[in-house]
């Protein structure tokens, strides 16, 4: 059976506990471009062995839908959210990003 997992909700997480958890700017998280990479937090139902509930993870985006929505290729090995790999596309929106590394060309 296949892991199951969802992408948390930045904004909501910011709005929530603006004192403790910073995201980029509305502006900038709408603007990212091929190349940049975004740090997303991948949630799972928690592990009752661990605890572990998610890992945070770059993605970098491989496409723009539309202004705020992406796909993009996963950066990292991941280490809880078995049921993905390095490689594996994601589709997300500006609403998901919790951090920004921009592509040095794109600036």
């Amino acid at each position: 059976m296949s892991q199951l997992w969802q992408l948390a909700n930045a904004e909501a997480r910011a709005a929530r506990d603006p004192e403790t958890f910073n995201i980029p700017s509305t502006r900038e998280r709408y603007s990212l471009g091929v190349g940049d990479d975004a740090k997303l937090i991948f949630e799972v139902l928690p592990d009752p062995l661990s605890g572990n509930t998610g890992e945070r993870m770059w993605v970098r985006i491989e496409s723009v839908e539309v202004p705020g929505r992406y796909v993009g290729t996963l950066m990292n090995h991941p280490v809880v959210v078995t049921s993905l790999s390095h490689g594996a596309k994601v589709v997300f929106g500006a609403e998901h990003v919790a951090d920004i590394d921009r592509d040095e060309d794109t600036q």
